[in-house]
């Protein structure tokens, strides 16, 4: 039988029982809301705070007839692991680019993790106009790391390998695909003439092969959405 969803009603109740807050912190839980596929919280004591991440059988926008994997977690949880076995003391800087995970619940697909309350999404920090070269070398150091350490060229077989087996993620994959590579150029009513230029879309099935992973000569464990609103930096 599946156990309930967090609420905001459970969540802080959940977090007391890992024993992350002293047993007598009066703890108050909030909703994180704006992500599509995910539930989220942040749970503050009384001098800290933790971000707690439960992701659903299904689309959380959309609702539970739009089923979707609830595995892409522990997918999400392993990519951790492999980038900070990678990293480990020989890149200091860049793996503190990486936020703590402070537990893991496989069983009900919940991790709670650092909460890096304050900072602030790269793209806000962009729309503000601010334009941070510290943020650019940082984020250029750790994806240039983490690709180079899980290159499929740079790898052992074996590790090739499982991690093409381990991260393949089709599922989710298949998802990005059709949201990104797929509906905006073969269905939206204004992309019509992009429709009718054969070089634009023979680049973008080019680009589609990519995303799907098909040239595994060629691969890093890299995240699959990486944006500038999935960065966090400071404020400053």
């Amino acid at each position: 039988m599946a156990l309930p969803l967090l609420t905001v009603d459970t969540v802080a109740e959940y977090v007391r029982e890992l024993s992350l807050f002293p047993p007598d912190d009066s703890l108050v839980a909030t909703e994180i809301t704006g992500g599509t596929l995910n539930f989220a919280f942040r749970v503050t004591g009384l001098v800290k705070s933790v971000f707690v991440k439960q992701t659903p059988g299904f689309i959380k926008v959309l609702g539970p007839t739009a089923k979707l994997s609830d595995h892409r977690l522990l997918i999400e949880r392993g990519a951790y692991a492999a980038w900070e076995n990678s990293l480990t003391s020989s890149e200091p800087e860049t793996l503190a680019c990486l936020p703590r995970i402070l537990n893991f619940d496989e069983d009900r697909m919940i991790m709670v993790m650092e909460d890096l309350r304050f900072h602030l999404p790269l793209q806000d920090q962009l729309e503000s106009g601010v334009v941070s070269v510290i943020v650019a070398h940082k984020i250029g150091c750790f994806l240039g790391c983490v690709h180079g350490k899980t290159h499929s060229a740079l790898v052992s077989e074996n590790m090739k390998k499982h991690f093409t087996f381990k991260f393949a993620n089709q599922e989710l994959r298949q998802l990005q695909l059709d949201q990104f590579f797929t509906q905006p150029y073969q269905k939206a009513k204004g992309a019509a003439p992009l429709r009718s230029d054969a070089e634009f879309m023979e680049a973008i099935d080019e680009l589609k092969a990519k995303y799907r992973g098909e040239k595994v000569d060629n691969l890093s464990l890299c995240h699959g959405d990486f944006h500038t609103g999935s960065v966090m930096v400071e404020q400053r």
